[in-house]
């Protein structure tokens, strides 16, 4: 008889800008190409994608994470699992119960109504390593960023991107879509322009005339922008309304205006010294960076 396919769009990932909080998309046009291919060639199409992103939007950033493994944006756990197994259930009787093969249709008739909701426990706790491998030290627990090299040196941009960009775990980038005239595709830095740019980090008021200046000393408010944007593309900021005005805003005097609210997110979130101490128009060292790097991790996976 054959094989009857039936393609299904990925699963949309929990991701968002941290520029503006909205939705941040990454797989749509891996979606669309699905689409159009089964179009083509005339085969059933199970819109996981849409499916799961409207879900996913609608729950929210923070609401989502019940869903995935903790700490991952991609990979949901067991309760997310037969979730989304339930969305494909209700898209296959959708689309290939009105298909005219009727191998298609019967497919459709297979499916049950099983995928009933499953109640998740208040909170998902992660499994631990066992006792017996207590000696061998996992991946993740080296320090982030102990292996940075020159740790004395200035920082520029594109160091400073590329560090946050490995502190919030974003997805690499061998693309480069030419969104500023002085970054080239073929310059190491360009693949973490993108991603930065994908994922909202590069707020607009470090751009100037269509110019980044990728390899230009990246100061303490600079690097404070990147940082703040990309915790914002991984957590709720904190309440501002919680913090003492005079707090809140201790550094407003001494940063730019389009810069002010995030030197007050960088003070709630431990990355400025709240006695408004912070040299923010100081060039930053590598290790500078690398130790922020570190208390962002520590802000971010704290509430993960």
């Amino acid at each position: 008889m054959g094989a009857f396919p039936v393609l299904v769009t990925p699963i949309a990932r929990n991701t968002w800008k941290g520029n503006d909080g909205t939705y941040n998309d990454l797989l749509e046009e891996y979606a669309a190409v699905c689409v159009s291919v089964g179009a083509r060639e005339n085969v059933p199409v199970a819109d996981l994608h849409g499916r799961s992103r409207d879900f996913i939007v609608k729950a929210g950033l923070e609401g989502s994470k019940a869903y995935f493994f903790p700490g991952d944006y991609t990979h949901s756990n067991d309760y997310g699992a037969y979730f989304m197994a339930g969305l494909v259930a209700d898209e296959i009787v959708r689309v290939c119960s009105a298909w005219k093969r009727t191998e298609y249709r019967f497919l459709s008739d297979c499916v049950t109504k099983g995928f009933g909701p499953w109640k998740m426990p208040e909170r998902i706790v992660p499994l631990k390593k066992p006792g017996i491998f207590g000696d061998i030290a996992n991946p993740d627990e080296t320090a982030l960023l102990s292996d940075i090299e020159d740790p004395e040196e200035p920082a520029d941009r594109a160091c400073a991107l590329d560090m946050v960009i490995k502190t919030v775990r974003f997805f690499p980038t061998n693309v480069y879509n030419d969104m500023f005239r002085d970054v080239v595709g073929h310059e190491w830095y360009a693949g973490t322009v993108e991603c930065a740019y994908q994922n909202g980090m590069i707020d607009s008021g470090l751009v100037e005339d269509g110019k980044f200046f990728p390899l230009q000393a990246v100061t303490l408010e600079e690097f404070l922008i990147f940082a703040v944007n990309g915790y914002k593309s991984r957590r709720v900021l904190p309440d501002f309304g919680k913090y003492p005005p005079e707090e809140s805003g201790i550094y407003d005097e001494k940063c730019r205006d389009f810069a002010k609210p995030y030197m007050r997110a960088a003070c709630s979130l431990g990355l400025l010294p709240a006695d408004g101490s912070g040299q923010l128009d100081r060039v930053l060292k590598k290790g500078e960076a690398a130790a922020l790097c570190r208390k962002l991790e520590k802000a971010i996976l704290g509430g993960a």
